[in-house]
């Protein structure tokens, strides 16, 4: 395998849209390269001149032409097949949708410009929702979680798709055939980070998988929660917190695990591979291992652990 991760903040460290790329290959011979991008950093940046040029220079090929920008990595994909190789695409799944939300004209640039003004449904199919904004992970007030600025990643605030939600997933969807159309064997699929979401489709996913796995009596003894259905909680929690869990806690992130691989099996799994079902499927995680646990499906149990998924990959 050889991995070309073009990371925006380390675009000059591995550039593969250098022409010495391709020879470089032929030297290594790989059976299997990992390059290219098919989810939210292509589609929030690959049509902003200045983002491909700049900050995500060395991850996306072009000048801010959308089009131009697929066919670059299209064209890449059929000169690695010529050389008998497979080729595995990143794709994040949930960070990097970035733009900005407020004002007169609503959410615009970045993800949002091209949702609300370039979504082709020729090539996407219908809109899932018409306001971006109803994809977003969300806090317990209801506003988006947000990351403000992130150097070297994004002009705009970054926000988050909710995995849990349908409608995103739906989004998901119509990129993973995107990438498929444009000659991937397979996809790397990173940045499951759920920020305790509390959008509706998060608190009613946990409802149910409580109600499924405890009777309203045990509910009430281990967690104090009296009536499951008018129950409002002020957390969901997606991340391991040193020195601060408790058996609920505990209980929220198992739940993000299995809905999280659920989500990954419902977008990749049933769907890609019912495109293209030889489909070569993977999950980009993290183990923070020190000083605290991090890896994204932490508490997902034995019988689903990397089921379906054809090899495994930590950063």
């Amino acid at each position: 395998m050889l991995v070309h991760w073009s990371h925006p903040l380390d675009a000059e460290g591995s550039i593969y849209v250098d022409p010495g790329y391709l020879p470089f290959v032929d030297e290594v011979q790989p059976q299997l390269v990992q390059v290219g991008f098919y989810g939210c950093i292509f589609w929030a940046f690959a049509h902003v001149p200045e983002a491909v040029r700049g900050a995500i220079q060395g991850a996306l090929p072009g000048d801010g032409n959308r089009k131009a920008c697929g066919q670059w990595f299209e064209n890449l994909n059929n000169e690695l097949h010529r050389r008998g190789i497979k080729v595995v695409g990143h794709f994040d799944v949930e960070y990097h949708v970035t733009g900005l939300i407020n004002g007169p004209q609503g959410p615009r640039e970045g993800f949002f410009k091209f949702y609300n003004e370039l979504w082709d449904e020729k090539e996407f199919g219908p809109k899932p929702v018409k306001d971006p904004l109803e994809l977003l992970q969300r806090k317990a007030d209801g506003t988006p979680f947000v990351i403000e600025h992130l150097k070297g990643y994004s002009p705009w605030p970054l926000y988050h798709g909710c995995m849990i939600n349908p409608h995103w997933r739906t989004v998901l969807k119509a990129f993973v055939k995107q990438g498929i159309e444009r000659g991937v064997d397979g996809f790397i699929a990173n940045y499951f980070y759920r920020e305790g979401c509390m959008c509706q489709w998060c608190v009613r996913g946990f409802k149910d998988y409580l109600r499924q796995r405890y009777r309203p009596a045990e509910l009430r003894r281990k967690f104090g929660i009296e009536d499951l259905h008018k129950h409002q909680f002020v957390e969901i929690v997606g991340r391991y917190q040193p020195d601060n869990m408790t058996p609920l806690r505990f209980e929220q992130l198992r739940f993000t695990s299995i809905a999280m691989k659920n989500a990954y099996d419902d977008v990749f799994i049933a769907y890609g591979r019912s495109l293209k079902p030889d489909l070569i499927l993977a999950q980009w995680l993290h183990g923070h291992y020190t000083p605290a646990p991090g890896d994204e499906r932490l508490m997902l149990p034995p019988e689903l652990w990397a089921k379906g998924e054809d090899y495994l990959w930590y950063s």
